[in-house]
């Protein structure tokens, strides 16, 4: 994903994104500039806001520290996630609301200035065969002299560039990033 986040950086100040959440942050952290968003402290990049997820076993807020390593300028949480963080105060701003999944994907959208209203995208859904029909319908596209991208379970292309999928279905935050490429 970082070869991705390369080719279309954003740039949005930590007060803006709280105003567009309709949560607080203190004056002296509105002016912080932010890359990119993501909830994995894996694929994070330096600049970005870290979106902490309550998952199925673990807290993304257990990951803070490795986001902070990685460069992350603020976090993004519940109220359930800040009761997870280490003792001490966190090194960067925090950012708190109720359900920070339900707004992963609309903050992605706008962060990214909505990538899908410039783009045709289709999406296939089903038990078997998703990946050979979005192959195929790469392929055709292609063919007609359609520009292009694909998100798949075997991996993500935009253009003639191909990137090995991380995850089977990827996070609200990353489908925004793809398509503000594509």
């Amino acid at each position: 994903m970082a070869e991705l986040k390369r080719f279309s950086p954003k740039v949005k100040t930590l007060g803006e994104i709280a105003r567009y959440l309709g949560t607080e942050i203190l004056d002296e952290f509105s002016k912080i500039e932010i890359t990119g968003v993501s909830s994995s402290s894996n694929r994070l990049e330096e600049g970005e806001l870290f979106i902490a997820l309550p998952g199925a076993k673990t807290h993304g807020s257990a990951f803070l520290q490795s986001a902070v390593e990685r460069g992350a300028r603020a976090v993004l949480t519940d109220k359930a996630g800040v009761v997870h963080f280490p003792e001490q105060k966190p090194a960067i701003p925090v950012l708190v609301v109720p359900n920070p999944r339900s707004q992963s994907g609309f903050l992605s959208d706008w962060f990214f200035d909505s990538p899908s209203q410039s783009l045709f995208v289709a999406g296939i859904t089903g038990t078997n065969g998703k990946t050979t029909t979005t192959y195929l319908l790469h392929q055709i596209w292609q063919r007609a002299e359609i520009s292009a991208g694909l998100i798949g379970t075997v991996g993500i292309r935009v253009g003639e560039e191909f990137f090995p999928a991380t995850h089977t279905t990827p996070e609200a935050d990353a489908v925004h990033a793809i398509l503000s490429v594509m």
